[in-house]
């Protein structure tokens, strides 16, 4: 068995002959099982070690997989180099979960072996996901799909591999199911929102709430967020995403008036390239045209390495909104002190101090002097939020630091809408 090698290019992502084996294969055998891959980290081989020695080592796995699998399977199997760092393999059968684990651990020694001949500070590391024949899964396309599907699944939960046989949304197949399943389920409230409640650290009133989003399909079941959000992007339906997010914020606004309740401030996630897209801008600017009094209760959340990402269109429609009387909260700070003057000029009104500083202030006492630099410097015009509280220690500790506000398990998960009014009274 050959190793089947093509250029990747990037308006055809399939791997031509590749795809035309396998699609034979299927037709012949209605049976086949796909495996996708995935170097972790491998361009710190280009970087430290050269170009030349990340080819070398790129052929090498392709030939040490294309050797061990003839081993075990013969001419029914193949292997293709798809991307630059992803390879795929296929065998021409369905492939039960104890086999798929003995071919993780092939495939494991196959990729440590270069790690022998590399620096310490060079290691290669791989995740591995595999999708079997189905009356769904039917054709090389789709397999590919299921398999990426998988790798985002195994990323969010860091997870090295994610065997045949496991379930994978139809939805999640292809780029017209996922975008008329999206919209589908927006018309019958099965893409919801929630909020988590944000609290003040002395008596726990809630003094805000941040928009989360969840997906269930039609049997309740929860769809992966992370896997979600990363195709809604992938699949150009970011646009709609933050114009439904941006409406159902508004809409919570002006039920907290109707309640007769004090406005709290309700906080929405934007990705970088969602404020950078005019259509997203304009319907800010139009909803803020319907609903001025809320204005200055909706608060724009983006993380401190987005926010300055090299995005000059994103800063520009900012500013714009900050001066329509939008608020700006910086999520996620802590992790790098990166841009602080552009910051500093952007005066946001919240700064959320990142979870994984909070996570270690107990017994670290590295994180609680990072959080005292971050309350020392100012930088936020309405205060602090330690985001991720979970335990009486955390609070105890926040508390003689100055905190104010908190976010997390500690008081509230993430509620449904009439949960949160609930709270709210």
């Amino acid at each position: 068995m050959n190793v089947i090698d093509f250029t990747y290019e990037s308006e055809n992502m399939n791997v031509p002959e590749f795809r035309k084996l396998v699609n034979l294969s299927i037709s012949n055998n209605k049976a086949g099982t796909l495996a996708l891959i995935d170097l972790i980290d491998f361009k710190n081989i280009n970087y430290h070690l050269g170009t030349e020695t990340a080819d070398q080592t790129l052929l090498f796995i392709g030939e040490e997989l294309a050797k061990n699998l003839t081993l075990r399977y013969g001419a029914f199997s193949a292997v293709c180099h798809y991307t630059s760092d992803l390879f795929l393999f296929y065998i021409a059968s369905n492939v039960t979960q104890e086999e798929s684990v003995d071919l993780f651990l092939n495939v494991n020694n196959v990729i440590s072996k270069p790690n022998n001949m590399m620096p310490e500070n060079v290691k290669l590391d791989f995740r591995m996901t595999m999708t079997s024949y189905n009356n769904i899964a039917n054709n090389f396309d789709i397999m590919v799909e299921g398999c990426e599907y998988l790798m985002r699944l195994a990323k969010s939960k860091d997870e090295r591999f994610i065997p045949a046989g496991n379930t994978i949304p139809q939805a999640f197949l292809s780029r017209a199911a996922f975008t008329d399943e999206f919209n589908t389920s927006i018309v019958n409230k099965d893409f919801r929102f929630v909020l988590q409640p944000k609290h003040d650290i002395d008596d726990g009133r809630v003094v805000g709430a941040e928009v989360l989003s969840r997906w269930y399909d039609k049997d309740g079941n929860l769809y992966p967020l992370p896997v979600v959000l990363d195709l809604i992007f992938q699949y150009g339906l970011a646009d709609t995403f933050a114009k439904h997010t941006i409406d159902f914020a508004f809409e919570i606004l002006r039920e907290i008036k109707i309640s007769g309740h004090p406005l709290i401030t309700i906080s929405i996630n934007m990705d970088v390239n969602q404020l950078s897209n005019k259509s997203v801008y304009q319907h800010f600017v139009l909803r803020a045209e319907e609903n001025s009094q809320f204005v200055p209760y909706l608060e724009i959340e983006l993380t401190e390495d987005n926010l300055f990402s090299n995005q000059p269109d994103c800063i520009r429609y900012l500013k714009r909104l900050r001066n329509l009387g939008y608020g700006l909260s910086v999520d996620d700070f802590g992790r790098g002190y990166s841009n602080l003057q552009s910051l500093i000029d952007l005066k946001p009104d919240v700064i959320k101090i990142d979870k994984s500083l909070i996570d270690n202030i107990i017994n670290c006492d590295s994180s609680v002097k990072v959080i005292t630099a971050i309350i020392a410097m100012g930088i936020s015009t309405k205060g602090i939020i330690a985001e991720g509280v979970e335990l009486d220690e955390q609070i105890s500790v926040l508390k003689k630091l100055g905190i104010k506000h908190v976010q997390g398990y500690f008081f509230n998960p993430p509620v449904q809408r009439h949960d949160f009014f609930d709270i709210l009274k």
